[in-house]
């Protein structure tokens, strides 16, 4: 192998082992700043979800304090006046389901029977003190509560504040908001597709009306079909704080992260699940990995490129015409001495090669150096 071949050889597995470990550094922070960005896509889905969550029962509490408030529906829980009252927040509750999401406002008597549900004014009377946590503890406390519980009409995002007469108890109002629309704007909000789902072994059985996929039934959801497929292939795992995983569906990836839903005991009865669409973070980074190739491909063959001129025109050519001559010179064959042109240490052994080769033979002397 000629010299200069062996030089261009060895830069050029030089120059693959530079490039291919700046590739790889390169890619692995890429595939890092991917799993980061998905990693910040769904806790932003978390994030937003529970502040809705909060910011909701919140206002849920609030409703329920207004309406707590107003004398006429202190006399009329006092007075146990179904008919007052029913005349007084009818019009009120068909706005507030209409405007707000309301889907249940009630009333409860002080010893926690169901004065009257404007949702459903034919039942009345049932004892709740067994069954509803949150109102039995804003009965005794004297203090509004809020969070999600199940009732009659199932799961809802309720506010229970009592109505006080003076410094007397005489009973509690209920709000309780829908779940789907603090869903829809959450989707909104992030893009993510979100769902609500139930453990039948958290909530003492399977959900009537639910289509259960294993432990778990799917409530209220911003993607039906979708989240079916998902529950049917990966199910998520349900754990006291947030887990992340990734479900392929239909050819498209998607990241699922599984939120613990809590109700008003601070019991996990299931949790809500959302998924982020996965597709244009991964298209970025197969563009920004087939660019990166391209870059280093291109600045690969450049380099090598000029690389084999170089050599070519400074340390390969001058020697191989160095070389000739002195060959010819051996065999008596006169010639012209190589001419000088290539690299400055090139120059130097053509010059002191073709110096010593007239000096060996005169004869050579007419053609001299260059």
């Amino acid at each position: 192998m000629r010299f200069g071949t062996r030089i261009v050889v060895i830069s050029t597995v030089l120059l693959l082992l530079s490039f291919g470990t700046l590739a790889a550094v390169t890619l692995n922070d890429l595939h890092d700043s991917l799993r980061q960005q998905q990693a910040t896509a769904l806790r932003t889905v978390s994030v937003t979800l529970r502040s809705t969550m909060e910011r909701n029962a919140g206002m849920a509490l609030s409703m329920a304090s207004m309406i707590a408030l107003q004398p006429g529906n202190v006399v009329g829980v006092a007075q146990g006046d179904r008919a007052a009252l029913t005349e007084r927040m009818s019009p009120v509750y068909d706005y507030l389901s209409k405007q707000s999401g309301v889907d249940l406002l009630q009333f409860q008597t002080v010893d926690m029977k169901t004065l009257l549900r404007l949702h459903e004014p034919a039942r009345f009377g049932d004892d709740v003190s067994h069954t509803r946590p949150m109102v039995v503890t804003a009965n005794h406390s004297r203090r509004g509560q809020n969070g999600l519980e199940i009732g009659s009409l199932g799961l809802s995002l309720r506010g229970v504040a009592p109505v006080m007469q003076g410094e007397t108890l005489v009973g509690t109002t209920e709000v309780g908001l829908a779940l789907a629309p603090l869903i829809t704007a959450v989707k909104t909000r992030t893009g993510a597709e979100v769902a609500v789902t139930l453990s039948a072994a958290m909530t003492g059985g399977p959900q009537r009306d639910r289509r259960q996929f294993g432990d778990l039934a799917l409530g209220e959801t911003t993607d039906s079909g979708l989240f079916s497929r998902i529950l049917e292939s990966s199910p998520p795992r349900l754990a006291r704080e947030d887990t992340f995983s990734v479900a392929e569906v239909d050819g498209v990836t998607w990241g699922v992260v599984a939120m613990p839903m809590l109700d008003f005991s601070g019991r996990m009865i299931g949790g809500f699940v959302a998924v982020q669409n996965f597709t244009a973070f991964e298209a970025r980074y197969r563009r920004q990995l087939w660019q990166l190739l391209s870059i280093a491909l291109g600045c690969g063959l450049l380099c090598f490129s000029v690389l084999v001129i170089a050599m070519r025109a400074f340390i390969d050519r001058p020697l191989a015409a160095l070389g000739d001559w002195l060959e010819g010179m051996a065999k008596g064959q006169a010639s012209p001495a190589p001419p000088l042109g290539g690299a400055a240490e090139s120059n130097r052994i053509i010059t002191a090669a073709t110096t010593l080769a007239i000096q060996s033979d005169p004869a050579a002397a007419e053609k001299g150096p260059p």
